[in-house]
């Protein structure tokens, strides 16, 4: 009669340690501690790379794809608009406030001129404030944009008499103490093009810090802030026509 002998199972056909004195168990323990420790910090500093990996990933795709704020009133550091804006408030230091984006103002004028009826005008809109300091009072000069009708009546209650004449670059223009407008044609690509012929685009310019001031020369530097205020207005609708083209020259039309 033949007999077999059972297999033992795998975990137990493992050769057993052998003993060890209680200070090689310690070391042992102190080896096995420190190997296990060794591993986590490993684990530990991988997945804190990996965490700084993504982190500096997200933060560059981010910074990538969000835009920059922008809006039309900034005015740079030693250009040519601070020195018109400085002449303009008869301050060195000023500060700007802005009331929208300039993706806020296009879409805001291409539905005004969507919206306008014919020989008519649309409400003026502000599109920056500039404010001496220090202050003088509630004091600034202050630019809004709108559209009108060619020939319509433009003279917001201010007698015609008053004002004087000029050019800007070609451009009519005209001024009073406080005041500085003109009038431009701007043919808009697309759907806007054909109502955009029958319109002009408005820019004003209103400076209360310049009251009972009528000498020519206040009244040139507030036309020629206009004009480089206006032409970023132009420049971000995408006028066709190009209506304002390089650095402001004014010229009296009187004289």
């Amino acid at each position: 009669m033949s007999t077999s002998r059972r297999r033992q199972p795998f975990e137990q056909r493992r050769t057993m340690p052998k003993a060890v004195s209680p200070l090689a168990a310690t070391r042992l323990r102190l080896t096995s501690a420190r190997r296990g420790a060794d591993r986590r910090m490993r684990r530990v500093h991988f997945v804190g790379l990996l965490a700084l990996a993504v982190l500096t990933a997200s933060c560059e795709a981010d910074s990538a794809s969000a835009p920059s704020v922008d809006h039309p009133c900034l005015i740079a550091e030693g250009s040519r608009d601070e020195e018109l804006l400085q002449a303009t408030l008869r301050a060195e230091r000023f500060k700007d406030e802005w009331f929208k984006t300039t993706e806020k103002l296009v879409q805001r004028l291409e539905e005004d001129l969507r919206k306008m009826k014919p020989r008519s005008s649309t409400v003026s809109m502000g599109v920056c404030d500039y404010i001496p300091e220090p202050k003088h009072g509630s004091d600034r000069v202050a630019i809004e944009i709108s559209w009108t009708s060619p020939g319509a009546s433009d003279h917001g209650g201010v007698p015609p008499e008053d004002y004087r004449h000029y050019t800007v670059s070609g451009v009519p223009a005209e001024a009073t103490d406080i005041i500085a407008r003109f009038r431009v044609a701007c043919r808009l690509p697309g759907d806007l093009g054909a109502v955009s012929k029958n319109a002009l685009l408005r820019a004003t310019l209103a400076n209360t810090l310049n009251v009972g001031r009528k000498d020519a020369e206040a009244q040139k530097q507030q036309i020629a802030f206009l004009y480089v205020m206006a032409r970023r207005v132009t420049d971000a609708l995408g006028c066709e026509n190009k209506p304002l083209r390089g650095e402001p020259v004014v010229r009296s039309v009187e004289g």
